[in-house]
């Protein structure tokens, strides 16, 4: 009888001792969660208190480094980098300042989270400011190729540039719209500029270069069918005076709508008759290939 027992209280001891060894497992596992946890709270909260500047000094510094080999590390790091300035718009945006958005607009930000403290940051800054204060935002921005989500605060910006143009000198105003249109962004709102009276103080070289750029951004043919038709292709001689690339350029953007080959080609190959001689024999047959094969609404031949 004292076998038994004895032999069970040494298996209800040794279940003991294994119970207890695994609680005290347990116990170190929440404790070593519970410390890294706190680790990881405290480095969260010394990014977030580093600024805008800094954390974008950061980012030239990876750049500088990245090699083939560390490609994508850098890229995970570039993103993290940029998720924390998005955070950091969002909770300070006074360190929002104009010398620096040309950076933050070529970054992949959350632009949904930052879209609003960031408009409401510029807006403040924008008070008092010219014509062209934004177009190094707007070149950098068209030259990152940034993501749909970044159209309203892109836009928003356009939209601002654009409203102020009309304060600007002709050849300032010619040289914004330009730039804008060179962007691709908001295309539709730099052509609703070419009318009266700003139509009017463009000279016909810098309006065929700005169609021709919408144009080749696939702008509503009807919004650049407008000023073609009120100042360039009624110009005449000033059309004639037009440098050949210019010409060849407006007429190959045009013939990518039929409403604008319609309007356009024409005008430009008679404008260029009694210089074609002079014009460089590839470009004079691209453009005469143009005017025999261009199509008008509805497939007419024109």
């Amino acid at each position: 009888l004292v076998l038994p027992v004895l032999l069970g209280e040494s298996t209800s001891s040794s279940g003991s001792r294994k119970r207890d060894r695994s609680r005290d497992r347990d116990r170190d596992r929440d404790r070593d969660r519970d410390r890294e946890r706190e680790r990881e709270k405290d480095r969260q909260e010394e990014q977030q208190d580093l600024d805008i500047p800094t954390l974008l000094h950061m980012r030239k510094q990876l750049a500088a480094v990245a090699g083939e080999q560390l490609a994508d590390i850098c890229k995970g790091a570039e993103e993290s980098i940029a998720g924390l300035i998005g955070g950091r718009i969002r909770q300070a945006p006074t360190e929002v300042k104009l010398d620096i958005l040309p950076e933050l607009v070529s970054l992949p930000l959350n632009w949904r989270f930052v879209e609003g403290p960031l408009e409401d940051a510029v807006t403040l800054l924008l008070k008092k400011q010219r014509s062209g204060v934004l177009l190094p935002t707007l070149k950098a921005a068209g030259a990152a190729k940034p993501s749909k989500d970044a159209k309203n605060i892109l836009g928003f910006l356009v939209r601002w540039e654009v409203k102020n143009i009309s304060q600007a000198d002709p050849k300032g105003a010619a040289s914004a719209l330009l730039s804008l249109a060179e962007t691709g962004i908001e295309g539709s709102a730099i052509a609703s500029m070419l009318r009266p009276p700003l139509l009017q103080r463009l000279t016909v070289p810098d309006l065929v270069t700005i169609t021709s750029v919408l144009a080749e951004q696939g702008v509503d043919a009807d919004l650049v069918k407008g000023p073609l038709q009120a100042r360039v292709i009624v110009s005449g001689p000033a059309l004639a005076a037009v440098s050949p690339e210019m010409l060849l350029r407006l007429a190959k953007a045009a013939s990518t709508s039929p409403v604008l080959a319609e309007c356009a080609i024409g005008p430009v190959a008679g404008a260029a008759a009694n210089s074609l001689a002079s014009w460089p024999l590839e470009s004079s047959a691209e453009l005469l290939l143009l005017a025999a094969t261009a199509e008008g609404p509805g497939g007419k031949s024109l």
